[in-house]
């Protein structure tokens, strides 16, 4: 692949993550609200699962959009050419491994929060 396609595809990785993130994250504020204003009496398991499958869908996509920018980023720093830039550089020092713990830590720590929340356990 070429340099342009090669940051095409990077740029579009890192687009389709944060769409993936904001449905997720939509998703996960409306069951919130939803347990906050809402009775939610005998409805407690439904919407665990679906606090559960919105995590789920935001760990398992997102970690893949992340996984695709980062062999795509692997690839493009084979171009010295382009390795010798400042934007080059700076790829370099993209903390990929550190992206993906934390999509993956963090939509499991806020559905089981919210988990808590509507079993009124804190």
């Amino acid at each position: 692949m070429t340099r342009d396609e090669l940051s095409n595809f990077i740029e579009n990785a890192i687009d389709q993550y944060w769409k993936i993130t904001l449905v997720s994250v939509f998703a996960q504020i409306a069951l919130v609200i939803t347990i906050v204003m809402a009775d939610t009496n005998g409805y407690e398991l439904l919407l665990s699962v679906s606090i559960a499958i919105a995590a789920l869908i935001q760990v398992i996509a997102g970690d893949s959009s992340l996984l695709n920018a980062s062999v795509a980023s692997s690839d493009l720093q084979n171009d010295e050419e382009f390795m010798a830039t400042d934007s080059g550089k700076n790829l370099q020092k993209t903390p990929w491994g550190m992206f993906r713990v934390v999509n993956s830590v963090m939509p499991v720590v806020i559905a089981l929060l919210a988990i808590c929340t509507l079993y009124e356990v804190i």
